[in-house]
C-alpha cells in the first residue's frame, strides 16, 4: 500500500459461539480494525471472522512474498500474522512456547505486521531484521498492562518498507475472504486450506484444526 498510513485505532472484541468448519470452538480473541482507510472505527460483533481459505491465485503468490522466518520443524507449515503490541498475539505465543513439544508437529512462519499502535509498524521492522531473537525480545518485554511489546522502535527504511508490505499482503488475504476487518493475530494454514483470526482455546483444538480441511 505504499505510504499509505497503516496506523489505526484498535476495537478489542470477542469472537463467540460455535463456529463451523475448521473454526475453533469457544471464544477466540483478537485485535481487529477495519481495512477501510484502516482508520478508526467504533467496536462490533463478529460472530465468525474466519473463514475458510479456498481462493487459488493470490494465496501461492503470498507464500513467496511474506518477510517472515520460522521456528519448529514440524510437518505442518502454519502462518501466523502478528503485531508486536497484540496482547492476542501475545497469548499465543506462550501458548506455544509452553509446549515445546508442537515444535514437532509445526512449523510457524511469524509474520510480523504492524496494526495495533502507531509504534507497531517500526516495531515489526525491528522484529524483520532480527529473526527469532528480535520477535522473544519482545514477547519477554511484553508490558500487558500497556499492552505494549518490548521490540525497538526501529528507523530503517528497508525493513519499515518490508513490514508495510506484509501487513497489505494480509490486508489482501482478508480481503479475499470478503471480510473489510484486518485482525491479529490471524493463523493462516495453506496445507488446509484455512484462515482463523484469535487465539485458540487451547493448543489441542490448533492441533485438530490442522487435520481438517474444510469442503470446497
Amino acid at each position: 500500500m505504499g505510504d499509505r498510513k497503516l496506523l489505526v485505532s484498535i476495537s478489542r472484541m470477542m469472537l463467540t459461539g460455535l463456529l463451523a468448519g475448521t473454526f475453533y470452538i469457544g471464544d477466540a480473541m483478537s485485535s481487529a480494525a477495519t481495512i477501510s482507510d484502516l482508520s478508526a472505527h467504533s467496536s462490533r460483533q463478529i460472530s465468525s471472522l474466519s473463514k475458510p481459505y479456498l481462493g487459488t491465485g493470490y494465496g501461492h503468490v503470498l507464500l513467496k512474498s511474506l518477510h517472515a522466518f520460522q521456528e519448529g520443524r514440524g510437518p505442518d507449515a502454519l502462518y501466523i500474522f502478528w503485531d508486536p503490541n497484540c496482547i492476542y498475539c501475545h497469548m499465543l505465543y506462550e501458548m506455544l512456547q509452553k509446549n515445546p513439544a508442537v515444535w514437532e508437529k509445526l512449523t510457524v512462519h511469524w509474520v510480523p505486521v504492524g496494526v495495533i499502535k502507531p509504534t507497531s509498524m517500526a516495531k515489526a521492522a525491528t522484529v524483520i531484521a532480527g529473526g527469532m531473537p528480535a520477535l522473544r525480545q519482545d514477547e519477554n518485554q511484553f508490558d500487558r498492562t500497556g499492552e505494549s511489546g518490548g521490540a525497538a522502535v526501529s528507523t530503517n527504511p528497508k525493513t519499515i518498507a518490508e513490514a508495510r508490505e506484509n501487513t497489505a499482503a494480509l490486508i489482501r488475504l482478508m480481503s479475499e475472504q470478503g471480510t473489510k476487518v484486518i485482525a491479529t493475530p490471524t493463523l493462516w494454514y495453506p496445507q488446509g486450506h484455512w484462515i482463523k483470526t484469535g487465539v485458540p482455546p487451547s493448543l489441542a483444538i490448533l492441533l485438530a484444526a490442522l487435520k481438517h480441511t474444510p469442503e470446497s
